[in-house]
């Protein structure tokens, strides 16, 4: 039969007393070192490719991440993305032979379509697409301010001295009568206090 060394070695303590902690036996301890050289060795690769992980991040904004998280391929923060992993690679490989960011976003727009761009090119029908925003929220503000207007003029006007406002088209002839009489009445009154 075949043993399989132990991480940690345990020993059963008498009763009555407390037993030794757990302690690493040699082959724990190689495979502990194994691991920790695995583990820095990878960081010490990463950081000699050509291309810093500074200089990929920032070409990797310029792209929006496939996976469907709505992030960017420099942001997108899925450990095993089947996306953002790959091309970010790539943008490291075409940053170390030597191509602009400009460059490597074309032929990314070529291979995959306007779709991996993180911000649509600011030009023909994708212009108009930036503006309509500012346009449409224009457009409201002007349709606001002519709709007040004209209620405005529909309902109340003023009159000379810009003192009283009446109703010009919801009051009779009869009303209107009354209505004068009592601002006579009200002035009449308040004349008596002064």
């Amino acid at each position: 039969m075949m043993s399989v060394p132990l991480i940690f070695r345990f020993e059963r303590a008498p009763k009555g007393r407390v037993g030794k902690p757990p302690v690493l036996d040699s082959g724990g301890l190689s495979l502990f070192f194994a691991l920790l050289i695995a583990l820095s060795t990878q960081f010490l690769w990463q950081e000699a490719l050509g291309a810093t992980s500074a200089e990929i991040r920032k070409a990797g904004k310029a792209f929006a991440c496939q996976c469907g998280c709505n992030m960017t391929v420099a942001n997108c923060n899925h450990d095993t993305c089947p996306s953002a992993i790959p091309l970010r690679e790539r943008i490291g490989k075409e940053l170390d032979a030597g191509k602009s960011e400009e460059a490597i976003k074309s032929a990314f727009a070529e291979e995959f379509g306007l779709k991996i761009l993180a911000a649509p090119p600011a030009r023909g029908f994708h212009l108009f697409v930036w503006w309509l925003p500012a346009l449409a929220g224009a457009l409201g503000i002007a349709l606001i301010a002519l709709i007040l207007r004209t209620w405005k003029k529909k309902n109340v006007r003023s009159d000379a001295g810009g003192e009283r406002l009446a109703l010009q088209h919801s009051l009779t002839p009869d009303q209107k009568k009354r209505v004068a009489a009592l601002e006579k009445k009200l002035d009449e009154e308040l004349g008596k206090n002064d």
